[in-house]
């Protein structure tokens, strides 16, 4: 019995001191220095900032375009562990290989 009271004592100790160590070890963050300013860029270029990427995206964007909603949503969603895991899909020469 006296195991037992003294785990639980320190599980209510630790319990009680962990958040406070952990807030205290955060601290308050470092002010943004006087006259920063950042000019805000909206919308973001489409796909990134990246030119290497701009063929990947012409080629997505030419093969979604031939898709209907209903075919988007069958390859972007799933449930549980399914997520993302579709066969190929026929009418727009869309094929996946699934690790």
């Amino acid at each position: 019995m006296v195991f037992r009271t003294h785990a639980l004592w320190l599980t209510l100790v630790s319990s009680i001191l962990a958040p406070v160590s952990l807030a205290r070890s955060l601290g308050p963050r470092d002010p943004v220095p006087a006259g920063y300013y950042a000019a805000p860029y909206y919308p973001a270029p489409h796909g990134g900032w990246l030119d290497s990427w701009k063929e990947a995206y012409a080629k997505a964007e030419a093969l979604v375009s031939q898709m209907t909603l209903a075919e988007k949503t069958n390859i972007t969603s799933g449930t549980g562990m399914f997520m993302g895991k579709y066969p190929s899909h026929n009418a727009v020469h869309f094929s996946l290989t699934i690790c």
